[in-house]
């Protein structure tokens, strides 16, 4: 049980709530509670996860090859300059956050997907649309490098 900041010998009281949180994520990650790694992220998922995942950095990597990796909010992440993008697993999807201005770019496009202001939900029973991503991860790298987009 975490101690308290003010006192190293007094455990800090947690909610159940907080503690079922902690509990879960130890489970996820093993003693370290959050990946370091877009490679832990990815292989700390499901097998199925893993594939979706892949097939989405692979394409990432492809658009931005002199981005650098990382996690932001412990999602993995491709920056240059700024973040590029982030991308996350999810219980029966797959989510890439490419910043507003590439979504409202592409809404036709993304017409059979689920989206929201900065999000595109790819289902994780289907493939990764390979020519829909590269589209959208090489307008997004286009916007950083020419246009200096930033993040939000």
């Amino acid at each position: 049980m975490p101690v308290s900041p003010l006192n190293d010998e007094e455990p800090l009281s947690l909610s159940p709530y907080k503690k079922n949180h902690m509990l879960k994520k130890s489970a996820n990650y093993g003693l370290n509670m959050t990946p370091e790694t877009i490679e832990t992220y990815i292989s700390k998922k499901s097998e199925l996860h893993q594939t979706r995942l892949q097939e989405l950095l692979t394409i990432l990597r492809e658009s931005a090859p002199n981005a650098e990796e990382s996690l932001k909010w412990n999602k993995p992440a491709l920056s240059y300059q700024t973040i590029l993008f982030i991308f996350s697993a999810h219980k029966h999807h797959i989510s890439l956050h490419p910043t507003p201005a590439a979504v409202t770019a592409f809404s036709a496009d993304l017409s059979e997907y689920k989206t929201s202001q900065n999000t595109i939900q790819f289902p994780l029973n289907t493939p990764i649309p390979k020519a829909l991503v590269m589209k959208i991860a090489q307008y997004r790298v286009k916007q950083v490098v020419e246009h200096h987009a930033l993040w939000k």
